[in-house]
């Protein structure tokens, strides 16, 4: 009979633990499952003109002796300068870079098998304008069959565009991608039958600008016309 009594209290206490367990268990659960969370997307677009232009004009000259090749890079140095201030643009807006200057050799003459080579000599200078003139650069950039004309030989000459001034928009855009988050997060809240509370994080993202004509950073260059972009992540709590 003891054995039988033993054998009973030891089935009693294990079921006790058992049901203990279960109840602990579940207390667990409860008390670590979070406040329903939802993650969403928000977005702010802006369309903007650039505010600085840069225009890089590099132009060069080859010729048989050095001094021929100077007076000529400076003759055309004078074109593109009255070129420019004909186009409204004063002094201080455009500078010379420096001159790089490349000796060659090549074939000058030939008689019968007889062949005579001699140096010769290229130089090369960049006059850059730096505006916030934007379409005055824009038009000059589109008349450049004027230096052309006058054999000036350009071996590049196209401008980009840039806006600097994303600091003062920010703060809006910020604003208008979280309020697009709550939007889409009370969607989602009315779906489950829960409402969005106070928001437990966020990710601001990056500001991107794009070319309002496409997506490429080369478009965007080239672009008065700009399009600047965020898209933030939102996370809301939800409750009953």
């Amino acid at each position: 009979m003891q054995s039988v009594a033993t054998f009973l209290s030891a089935c009693i206490l294990a079921a006790a633990i058992c049901v203990a367990s279960f109840f602990v268990r579940e207390g667990l659960i409860r008390f670590n499952t979070p406040l329903g969370v939802v993650s969403v997307k928000g977005l702010a677009e802006k369309d903007v003109e650039a505010d600085l232009g840069v225009w890089r004009i590099s132009h060069t000259v080859k010729e048989w002796d050095l001094p021929t090749a100077r007076q000529k890079l400076q003759a055309n140095q004078q074109i593109i300068e009255a070129f420019l201030k004909q186009n409204g643009f004063a002094a201080e807006e455009y500078a010379r870079k420096s001159i790089n200057l490349y000796q060659g050799r090549e074939l000058a003459t030939q008689t019968g098998d007889v062949q005579e080579y001699k140096n010769t000599y290229e130089m090369t200078q960049t006059i850059t304008v730096r505006s916030p003139k934007v379409r005055d650069i824009e038009k000059a950039a589109q008349n450049t069959f004027a230096l052309i004309a006058q054999d000036v030989l350009l071996t590049n000459s196209d401008p980009v565009y840039m806006y600097t001034k994303l600091n003062d928009i920010k703060p809006d855009m910020i604003t208008q991608a979280t309020q697009n988050a709550r939007e889409a997060a009370q969607r989602f809240a009315q779906d489950s039958n829960s409402k969005v509370g106070k928001i437990m994080s966020a990710d601001q993202g990056w500001f991107n600008i794009l070319s309002a004509y496409g997506s490429d950073t080369e478009a965007e260059q080239v672009s008065i016309e700009k399009k600047v972009r965020v898209i933030t992540t939102v996370n809301f709590s939800l409750v009953d």
